[in-house]
């Protein structure tokens, strides 16, 4: 089933309605891809239980970006370091921009993980979307098309919208005094290869940064899911492909885009759009991606030396210290 037809449903009300939210309003007969409250009920816990896990996942290998990015920047030249303990000298204020910013991306990668279509067509841009967001390359789910540019400066962006309420929190928890309650967990008994950070962490950081992601960044989220889903659809189309790729399926709501998108002749995908020579697109492509999977990858394992041992030497990687 590669698209749905939904008939006209009458409005829901209390725990069922919130529940079945899922389903699009609109005209009887809007053509759309398969959606979560499509499926049978036990198999959309499944689902939901695989997202779950997915989520809890990658949620973790961001954090482990994050740490690695972070202290690439800030922490291997003494200088930069000594600038940066300058400017917020107050220790609980420079973790939560440390782990603030953790709490946000993770908050970020949940919501990218969970993230389906539930309108479709999308709202119509208004005026500050139209003028402004495609003026600046903030991803919305209302804009049609968006490039690359968008996803490459969608970081930057969750950061802004959500930084004024950490800044907000910060505030709170400065006025309250509770900025610098500690976790107090006792992770003797755990093997030092599954250890964190978390025993330097006051609870409140990536809490304050998990919130401000749902809080402030959720549309440039939504945004960003949406036309990463477009981006990686467009290219896997305009390589020939009719069926969706094997790990499609690890985040359903791509495979169900990708089988309704396919099945939808003459949607504006051109066939080689980029260059006149489609086997060097495939081949410049496909070396594009094993460098940036290879440097992920070597990115995310300094982030977990980083948090496991919080010490990282480029000349021995691979000492447990």
């Amino acid at each position: 089933m590669t698209a749905v037809t939904a008939p006209q449903r009458p409005a829901r009300h209390g725990l069922r309605g919130l529940l079945r939210r899922e389903k699009p309003a609109g005209r009887a007969g809007i053509d759309r891809p398969r959606l979560l409250s499509d499926i049978p009920a036990g198999e959309r816990a499944g689902i939901l239980l695989a997202l779950f896990a997915g989520g809890v996942i990658f949620g973790h290998v961001i954090r482990c970006d994050w740490a690695a990015v972070y202290y690439n920047a800030l922490e291997t030249n003494a200088a930069v370091t000594a600038a940066w303990h300058g400017f917020l000298s107050v220790d609980w204020q420079r973790h939560l921009a440390r782990f603030g910013v953790e709490g946000v991306y993770t908050g970020a990668v949940v919501q990218i993980v969970f993230y389906g279509i539930r309108r479709w067509p999308a709202k119509a841009a208004g005026w500050w979307t139209w003028y402004v967001k495609r003026f600046l390359l903030i991803p919305s789910d209302r804009l049609a098309y968006q490039s690359l540019w968008c996803l490459a400066l969608a970081p930057l962006w969750i950061i802004a919208y959500a930084l004024p309420w950490g800044i907000a929190a910060a505030i709170v928890l400065d006025q309250t005094g509770t900025g610098t309650a500690a976790v107090t967990l006792n992770l003797a008994h755990v093997p030092a290869v599954f250890r964190s950070d978390v025993t330097l962490a006051e609870w409140q950081q990536p809490l304050v940064g998990f919130l401000a992601s749902f809080a402030g960044a959720r549309r440039v989220i939504k945004g960003t899911a949406f036309h990463a889903q477009r981006l990686i659809i467009r290219e896997r189309l305009e390589n020939g492909h009719t069926a969706p790729a094997w790990w499609m399926k690890i985040f359903p709501y791509l495979a169900w885009r990708f089988e309704w998108q396919a099945g939808r002749p003459g949607t504006g995908v051109r066939t080689n759009r980029t260059w006149k020579h489609p086997v060097a697109q495939r081949r410049a492509h496909r070396a594009v991606l094993v460098l940036a999977v290879l440097a992920w990858l070597a990115l995310t394992y300094q982030g977990w030396h980083v948090l496991s041992f919080f010490d990282w030497s480029f000349t021995a990687p691979f000492r447990m210290s």
